[in-house]
């Protein structure tokens, strides 16, 4: 981890986001913080096919959080909220101190804070799992913070509607120092003296491979900041001032099972289709807009 200069960074922030206490009555601040950074020891690789140890541009933690957490400040933004962000970048000096991060958020005065990552269970191929995780600091039923249960619990239905993937278990929620009980209550260092609401989100379990493949799509990961921001909603009870939805989902081949030996769950097993075009049309035929599937083999559009 890197040493900054947490003065300088927090004078800089309140400056930038121009916030006083009137405007944090009126309007949310939401603090985003995209996990980890800087293709280093501290960052998730997980090799997938195409793609080599230390790929830059093959699965890293840091780059699918960094993706979601630009597409939460986006929708959010266009919902009204004010926002900071703990990282633009994906460079070394951007995988900032935990504390630092907390100061940071402290320092706008942010209602809610979101830690955004995905998980592994480090073990062997046998415990491949997917679900979302929910995590706030306290024990299990008693948060530190008041009401970062209650964020966490109404963020579960909204990061499971994503049928794109295929969950292996319904999504959890813990406290921190029930989830870690060896930590003697030190708990994750992102939630440690945050003031906010606040939760590290961990939306799916990136050493099951399939999911590394789908996490390596920009708009899986978009997919996922969206349904981050219509949690926020529901949170706050604000209606949502956007006139459009989305549509997504993930093009399988029914006739041609992957060979590929680590471990698939249901339709996983079933080969994805590579560089195939999607169209969306109107009642009347005709085209409203199209995409291309990438050749990641994970099929999203």
């Amino acid at each position: 981890m890197k040493k900054t200069k947490t003065t300088s960074i927090l004078v800089l922030l309140a400056a930038v986001l121009g916030i006083n206490n009137a405007e944090a009555q009126k309007t949310p601040i939401v603090y985003i913080n995209p996990g980890h950074g800087g293709h280093t020891s501290n960052d998730r690789n997980v090799v997938v096919p195409g793609h080599v140890a230390g790929d830059t541009t093959g699965f890293w933690e840091s780059n699918a959080s960094l993706k979601k957490g630009f597409a939460l400040q986006e929708v959010l933004k266009k919902k009204g909220y004010k926002t900071a962000i703990s990282r633009v970048r994906n460079e070394e000096e951007d995988d900032l101190n935990l504390s630092t991060i907390v100061a940071l958020c402290n320092a706008t005065g942010a209602d809610v804070f979101f830690s955004l990552h995905s998980n592994a269970t480090g073990a062997g191929d046998g415990y491949r799992i997917n679900f979302p995780l929910g995590l706030y600091r306290g024990y299990t039923g008693q948060p530190i913070v008041e009401h970062s249960d209650e964020l966490t619990a109404i963020l579960q239905p909204f990061l499971y509607a994503n049928k794109a993937t295929v969950w292996t278990s319904n999504y959890a929620i813990y406290g921190d120092w029930t989830f870690y009980p060896d930590w003697n209550n030190q708990g994750l260092g992102v939630l440690r003296g945050n003031k906010s609401v606040a939760m590290l989100q961990e939306g799916s379990f990136h050493d099951y491979i399939p999911e590394a493949q789908r996490l390596n799509n920009d708009g899986y990961c978009w997919v996922e900041g969206y349904n981050v921001a219509l949690a926020t909603d529901k949170y706050f009870g604000r209606e949502s001032v956007l006139n459009t939805g989305i549509l997504t989902g993930c093009l399988r081949d029914d006739r041609i099972l992957r060979t590929n030996t680590f471990v698939m769950h249901g339709v996983d097993v079933r080969e994805s289709i590579n560089n195939a075009t999607v169209r969306l049309l109107d009642a009347s035929g005709n085209e409203v807009a199209r995409t291309t599937t990438d050749n990641e083999n994970n099929g999203i559009y």
